[in-house]
Parts: C-alpha cells; structure tokens; sequence
C-alpha cells in the first residue's frame, strides 16, 4: 500500500530527487467554466485573483494560466461533439468522416508512461467514455468504478491472493486489518506530525474501502 509523503522521508526523497518523474493530470469540466470567474484581467504574476482563482490563490507560484488558445473547425453536429477532440485537435468531429486523433495524454504515456507504475490512468464519473485516444483514434475506455481503482493500485499479488482480498472488502474488511503490525511498526518510527498525517491518511483509506 502506498503512503502519503511523510516528513521522515524527507532525506531519502532528497537524494532521489533528481529521478523524481513528472506527472500529468488532464480533467475535462463537459460543461465548460465561466471565463469571467476564471481569467485575470491583467497579465504578469501580480494579477488579482478572480473569483474561481482565488479558491487556489495560495499555490499561485506553482501554475501557469493560459488564455487564447482554441482548436480548430470544431464544430460538430452537436455542441458537446468538441469534447472528444479536447486532448486531440482532430477537426470537424462528429461529422462525417470523421477519425480521431492521438490524444495529448497518450503521446505523453508512450514516451514517458515507462518512468511510473502505471504509464496512464483513464477515470470517469459515470460512463465509461473519455476523451482519450489512441495512435489509430481508437477510445481509450475510463475506469468509473472506485472500488476496481483501489483494486488495481492498493491490490497486488496472485489472482487468486487478489481475488481474496478482494471478497475480504466486500465483506466488510479492510486492508488496513492485515497491515496492523506494519502500520503500528511504522507509527513508532515517525514523528508526531507525521503520526497524525498517517492517522488521517489511514481514515481515508477505510473510508474510501466503504
């Protein structure tokens, strides 16, 4: 099982962190954002926060806003058509004829997926449809079920020893149960910050296990 970043890993993380891989986090919002709340009015690191900014304001020196950019021909048969083009710019979709392109996301799994545990991960809410594609245009399929999420990062083993673990959730139990010396072990190596960082870490996987 994965662990939050703790401050006793610090020494460690230091000496690793020249080999530390990128990540790269892609989330459509279908409906769009009202570009008001969203964009500064002015240029330049010291632009005044806007309403839907100033929610995120505190980490201001670790993004970049972008503005002006948009897709070509991307009008569909219906209005939401241009979201399965989002990540890759093929144009007219929806229409006939047309074939999608290579999404960004998948350009960047097939050249640096080999660096992380998992080259890409394809979430959804609800249907399995996303907005990511392969080389020939082909829909990648979204994982929509958190608990089959949780199965594929926290559950390892054979599949039969998977496949236990799993029948052992839906019973009601909990990974956390067959760790309790590993985690007990860990809680008197910590400090107290990073006691209490394990402590809430450890609620959340139960809670996200119900």
């Amino acid at each position: 099982m994965a662990l939050p970043l703790l401050e006793s890993m610090h020494p460690a993380l230091a000496r690793a962190a020249a080999a530390s891989p990128k990540r790269m986090v892609n989330i459509c919002s279908t409906l769009g954002l009202y570009s008001g709340s969203w964009f500064p009015t002015t240029g330049g690191a010291g632009y005044e926060a806007t309403e839907y900014l100033s929610l995120i304001d505190g980490h201001r020196d670790r993004y970049t806003l972008f503005s002006g950019f948009a897709h070509q021909e991307q009008s569909g048969r219906q209005p939401h058509n241009s979201e399965i083009t989002w990540l890759t710019a093929a144009r007219r979709p929806g229409m006939d004829g047309f074939r999608n392109t290579i999404s960004v996301d998948q350009v960047a799994a097939n050249h640096l997926g080999y660096v992380t545990r998992f080259p890409s991960v394809v979430l959804s809410t609800v249907t399995p449809q996303s907005q990511s594609f392969t080389r020939s245009g082909a829909m990648v399929p979204a994982e929509t079920s958190a608990a089959e999420l949780f199965r594929k990062m926290f559950l390892q083993g054979t599949p039969e020893e998977v496949a236990r673990e799993a029948q052992s959730l839906n019973d009601g139990g909990s990974i956390l149960d067959r760790l309790k010396s590993q985690t007990t072990a860990l809680r008197r190596r910590v400090s107290a910050g990073d006691q209490q960082k394990l402590d809430s870490y450890f609620e959340a996987v139960r809670t996200a296990e119900e």
